[in-house]
């Protein structure tokens, strides 16, 4: 897992990993996708950590600009990429890498 871990910290997410984001969490909002992604996001074997903490950084960001929320995962990977922050995913790659860490002691 360790080495998984280090190999895939840093891996954006494709278009294929946000449809199964939504096939899985089933969300209402952007706020079920972040929900679902913290529980699961690095315990889910089609994800890899930097995927998830991508997602998540992304998520904040749309979050905090409010953008209405869309049921297609298509449109949704354009809309989160473009109000990617670089600063919001070097700092959840961080907290992806302590959880990580706390998760194998």
């Amino acid at each position: 897992m360790a080495e998984r871990f280090t190999r895939d910290i840093h891996k954006d997410y494709e278009k294929s990993d946000l449809e199964h984001v939504y096939r899985t969490a089933q969300p209402k909002s952007w706020q079920d996708i972040d929900s679902w992604l913290q529980k699961n996001g690095l315990r889910d074997n089609e994800l890899t950590p930097g995927e998830t903490a991508h997602m998540l950084a992304d998520l904040k960001e749309v979050e905090k600009a409010k953008v209405p929320f869309t049921a297609n995962p298509d449109e949704a990977v354009s809309v989160l990429k473009k109000h990617r922050s670089q600063q919001a995913v070097e700092q959840w790659t961080q907290r992806e890498i302590k959880e990580m860490e706390r998760m194998r002691h």
